[in-house]
């Protein structure tokens, strides 16, 4: 089964805390490296500054989107679910444990840094 298959709402992916991270950063006009980790720190002090639902349009569809501001700094979170083996792919085996063992699958979030504010 892979994440296609199972259908995530928006409520489910709204209320997710996930773990699994990939932090982006840009590094030309339409590309980025990414860093995954695993975090413990809880989201909920980020102050949101705008979000939405994505249903159809990205390719990771769904995907559930806020701008958060932590700080002076902005970041653009996108919080979707993968496959077990995306998983592995970018957090190796210690990734797992954050899969669910029904679906196979995980809800994970990509952080993109927008701007410093001053």
């Amino acid at each position: 089964m892979n994440a296609t298959q199972v259908t995530i709402s928006e409520d489910d992916l709204r209320s997710a805390h996930p773990r699994l991270i990939a932090r982006a950063k840009l590094s030309g006009p339409m590309s980025c490296n990414l860093s995954c980790e695993i975090s413990d720190v809880d989201p909920s002090w980020d102050e949101v500054i705008d979000e939405g639902y994505d249903p159809n349009v990205s390719p990771m569809a769904p995907v559930y989107w806020r701008i958060v501001r932590r700080g002076d700094a902005e970041f653009y979170l996108s919080t979707f679910q993968i496959t077990r083996d995306e998983v592995i792919r970018g957090w190796g085996q210690e990734g797992i444990s954050y899969c669910d063992p029904i679906t196979g699958t995980a809800v994970v979030q990509i952080e993109t840094h927008l701007a410093t504010m001053h």
